[in-house]
């Protein structure tokens, strides 16, 4: 909805990555439409509805679901590297723009 969403990788000498989202809350375009939230900030009801939508539930009946081979690994590569040639292209089109002024750019 045009808000503002971050994904950070903190690496440690632990060679465990950590990843860490961030999102921007607003009220809810549901809002005119529905009861006032149960929530006294719209940051609480995000971060319970994503926690709703992302709960992983049991390893093993996930790891069944996914298979014992390499098909899960080959699928999140190749959208992985799709993602990034498409985020690649996006820059490089933002930067022309910027160029041109079509974009208005300030540093700072």
């Amino acid at each position: 909805m045009g808000t503002r969403c971050l994904i950070v990788l903190l690496e440690s000498g632990t060679g465990s990555p950590l990843f860490l989202q961030f999102k921007e809350a607003t009220a809810s375009v549901l809002e005119p439409h529905a009861a006032p939230s149960e929530f006294d900030h719209a940051g609480e009801r995000v971060v319970r509805g994503q926690r709703l939508m992302q709960a992983t539930g049991d390893a093993a009946t996930i790891s069944g679901y996914l298979g014992d081979d390499s098909t899960i690994d080959h699928i999140l590569v190749e959208f992985a590297e799709r993602y990034a040639d498409l985020a690649e292209d996006d820059h490089a089109a933002h930067l022309a723009a910027i160029a041109a002024r079509r974009v208005v750019a300030a540093d700072g």
